[in-house]
């Protein structure tokens, strides 16, 4: 009996065929090595590869040589293929996937979802560490050097549009494990650039990007961010705006909140400081105070709704978690750099291609069990799960 031309595979997979891969691949001269398994179908078995997660590339062999919607392929042949071809491609590809009307159609209503906190996209800036599995291969000034996963594996820098039910990786930057976030901001704002949709954007970061001269540069690029100052930080209050209580609890708990506005440092640039106190003895005194620069005007964000813009920023640690645990990011097959960045940029493909999955043909529960669905039922008519 012939399969549903509507099976979870196809429907996993069907952005791909929306994106001009050709081109991609042409750009990249990546069909010097294959002409039998083309970028489109290297870049399947890589997502296939990120989401079903096989232990080694020898059970990848047998997996895809039984699976529909998969050109069978030796671990070997994926290995040359995978080390040979330039991780920036895949790259591009899923820049490409996350520009499509198709993937603006399907993130409509969870823009909505962000409407009490903000009517713009809210973008954080974050890293975390890759431990390796293995050694591999760095190639450096024609070099080779080995990278020993007692050196610390790779650090993963992203910036991420973010909404509580969806947030995707629009810009990533992998480096060496020492390399500090605060390197990579402008190098990640230059990605994010590149969609249209986030002219009008939020950004959020942690104190590990601050940098007053950055400050003062996404204020005169008219760029709004939200991040926390740092207790020492030279702040000369200039106006203070507001300064309200509210009560938290029957217990008698009260958030007390200020609004300044102010110069920071010497820098002879205004922005505006909001202070957020709870008294809820989580920390000595019992109290906690939270401090953030912002540039959003105080006429159109209200001192708390600043605070929430920056609690966004957890949003993007879930999708970490999430990159981490579901998609195989860490546990690279490949021995060489290239390989583990194509692998890689293969697993953010199918966290996206999934995502786009879970809420176009609106699955029960959340993306997780999503996961589990086309995990388990790879090759079943779609109208039979979920």
């Amino acid at each position: 009996m012939e399969p549903s031309p509507d099976r979870i595979v196809d429907r996993f997979t069907e952005l791909l065929d929306e994106v001009g891969s050709e081109e991609i691949a042409a750009d990249h001269r990546v069909g010097l090595h294959s002409d039998r398994h083309d970028f489109k179908e290297h870049a399947k078995i890589g997502s296939f590869l990120g989401i079903h997660d096989p232990k080694t590339l020898d059970d990848l062999d047998q997996q895809t040589d039984v699976r529909a919607g998969l050109e069978s392929i030796s671990q070997g042949h994926f290995s040359r293929l995978t080390n040979r071809r330039p991780w920036e491609a895949f790259a591009d590809l899923a820049n490409a996937i996350l520009q499509l009307p198709e993937f603006f159609h399907a993130s409509g209503d969870v823009r909505l979802q962000l409407e009490d906190v903000s009517d713009r996209w809210i973008v954080g800036f974050d890293k975390t560490n890759l431990p390796l599995r293995t050694s591999m291969l760095v190639e450096i000034d024609d070099d080779l050097h080995e990278l020993r996963p007692e050196h610390g594996g790779l650090r993963l820098h992203s910036a991420a549009r973010l909404s509580p039910a969806s947030s995707h990786p629009i810009g990533t930057v992998v480096t060496d494990p020492n390399t500090h976030e605060t390197n990579c901001f402008e190098d990640l704002l230059d990605l994010v650039e590149v969609h249209e949709d986030l002219d009008d954007m939020i950004a959020v970061f942690d104190m590990g990007y601050v940098d007053y001269d950055r400050f003062c540069s996404l204020n005169r690029w008219n760029i709004d961010f939200v991040t926390p100052l740092r207790t020492n930080a030279q702040f000369t209050v200039e106006e203070t705006l507001s300064e309200r209580d509210f009560e938290k609890t029957e217990d008698g708990d009260v958030t007390h909140v200020t609004d300044e506005r102010g110069e920071l440092a010497s820098t002879g640039v205004e922005f505006r400081c909001v202070t957020v106190s709870d008294s809820d003895g989580d920390a000595d005194g019992g109290e906690r105070v939270n401090t953030y620069l912002t540039t959003l005007p105080p006429e159109s964000y209200d001192p708390l709704d600043v605070a929430m813009i920056y609690a966004v920023r957890w949003l993007l640690e879930i999708m970490f978690r999430k990159l981490k645990q579901y998609f195989n990011v860490q546990e690279f097959h490949s021995k060489t750099l290239n390989g583990a960045l194509v692998e890689l940029f293969c697993a953010l493909i199918a966290y996206v291609l999934a995502d786009y999955y879970h809420r176009t043909y609106r699955i029960r529960g959340t993306v997780v069990d999503t996961i589990k669905i086309i995990r388990n039922f790879w090759d079943k008519p779609r109208g039979e799960i979920g």
